[in-house]
């Protein structure tokens, strides 16, 4: 049961190490960095507290720009997998499953196609809602003055 879960996590799992790395990397030339290793701060503290929080906001919103995508890729696990879930049923509703009369049911395909909107929506809510704790900028930019 482990193959489904890494076919799903992987690909998203790898972009954000990259990205991290990449981040990383370039967040250690900042001045605030150099400052940081002038005050003594050295090794994975240095890298911890001080260059990977800079990179947080841009993989948050990776993460909540991809939510299509996993949703899209837990389908297609379900059918190479034989795993029992959302295909199965989109599959039943068109008609697609063994058994007679072949018949397509509107309202189970409303229903999970709604399923499939309000799970994307809500991870990149998710994602976006992590932007705003992560970043207080983007906080204080939605406030009404006045």
């Amino acid at each position: 049961m482990i193959m489904p879960w890494l076919v799903v996590g992987a690909p998203l799992g790898a972009a954000i190490l990259r990205l991290t790395v990449t981040l990383c990397i370039d967040a250690m030339g900042e001045d605030f960095v150099r400052t940081a290793r002038a005050k003594g701060v050295g090794g994975r503290r240095l890298v911890r507290r001080h260059a990977a929080p800079s990179g947080y906001v841009t993989i948050a919103s990776l993460f909540g720009a991809s939510a299509p995508f996993m949703v899209t890729n837990m389908v297609l696990v379900e059918y190479v997998f034989s795993v029992p879930g959302f295909f199965r049923h989109t599959k039943r509703a068109l008609g697609q499953a063994p058994g007679w009369p072949p018949s397509i049911d509107i309202p189970t395909l409303q229903a999970l196609s709604l399923w499939a909107a309000v799970l994307i929506v809500a991870l990149g809510l998710l994602g976006d809602l992590a932007i705003v704790r992560l970043d207080p900028r983007i906080a204080a930019s939605g406030r009404r003055l006045g």
